[in-house]
């Protein structure tokens, strides 16, 4: 990327966040700054997202939130003639594995701020994660879900080309 210069007009380099002349080779210009601000919020958004796809598996009564599951799943398992505990047991494995990516995501944006790794391990395995669930929603004859899984892969591979791409573009992401 292009670094830009203001020659003499250090007010405008400072209002567009540009590096001046002279300037230190560790500062980031208005563009590096805007993609690793970007990289917060899309890892802010898979932490949010899984925390709370992984809770409402335990929290999923009427008067509560979210989509009641037990039922679902309950049924779903009966078209492959699976016993109904063997469902509720699969159900909240997966909310228990949703948590912990979850949590994850939030001690990488938390505690590793500048570490990419971490971020691409966890885009792969939701990768995997939306493979199994679409695989689960074949087999179940669930087309409604499996349209929303495959948004969601799509998604989480932008996601990891964007995590590529901005690691590659701003200096102050390690690499390790």
């Amino acid at each position: 990327m292009a670094q830009e210069t203001f020659r003499g007009n250090p007010k405008a380099a400072a209002r567009l966040g540009a590096r001046t002349e002279g300037a230190g080779a560790g500062q980031l210009n208005f563009g590096q700054r805007s993609l690793q601000r970007f990289m917060y919020v899309l890892v802010t958004y898979w932490t949010i997202f899984w925390l709370l796809n992984g809770l409402d598996k335990f929290f999923n009564y009427p008067k509560f939130f979210g989509k009641t599951r037990d039922a679902d799943f309950v049924a779903y398992f009966a078209r492959l003639d699976l016993p109904d505990w063997l469902a509720l047991i699969v159900l909240d494995a997966i909310g228990w594995l949703e948590i912990l990516l979850g949590l994850s995501f939030l001690i990488g944006l938390v505690i590793l701020r500048r570490t990419r790794k971490l971020t691409l391990i966890n885009l792969e395995i939701s990768l995997l994660a939306f493979l199994a669930f679409s695989i689960a929603d074949i087999l179940f004859g669930d087309r409604k879900e499996l349209w929303e899984h495959g948004t969601y892969s799509i998604l989480i591979i932008i996601s990891y080309l964007s995590t590529l791409f901005i690691a590659r573009e701003v200096p102050g992401l390690r690499r390790d």
